[in-house]
């Protein structure tokens, strides 16, 4: 089984845990990576600016940062493949009419090896994100 962290940063996001957790593993299983492990950080639109900034040398918020290796890089679980770090912005998600399970669907899948740098990679990378959804509901 994964092992899926999912940490708040504030107390109301804590509403948003239980059901991000579930599609994190869902997601992971059906990728084929259940022995693997990520953490998913539901931040403040500020901290998520700062990072964006920080990070791709953007200065605007947005809804949704997966990190291979970031900074403040934590052992991962013994014997569990660490994918990486999730960052999630829900209230830039509920601002724009976005879906949680598809922002945890595509953080995973740049963990994964998946972006959308190209127009082919960008096709390639949403039909996966589509068929995982799909799967999900």
């Amino acid at each position: 089984m994964s092992a899926v962290s999912v940490i708040c940063a504030r107390k109301q996001f804590a509403r948003y845990q239980r059901a991000v957790l579930e599609t994190a593993e869902f997601t992971l299983s059906s990728l084929g990576k259940s022995s693997s492990s990520l953490d998913i950080f539901l931040v403040s639109e500020p901290f998520m600016h700062n990072l964006n900034k920080k990070y791709r040398g953007k200065d605007v918020s947005t809804n949704v940062l997966s990190f291979s290796c970031s900074p403040d890089f934590k052992l991962p679980p013994l014997g569990a493949d660490f994918l990486g770090e999730i960052f999630i912005s829900p209230a830039f998600v509920r601002e724009h009419a976005q879906s949680m399970d598809q922002m945890v669907v595509h953080g995973i899948l740049h963990l994964c090896g998946f972006d959308h740098e190209t127009e082919r990679d960008r096709m390639i990378m949403e039909r996966h994100e589509r068929t995982l959804l799909e799967s999900l509901r």
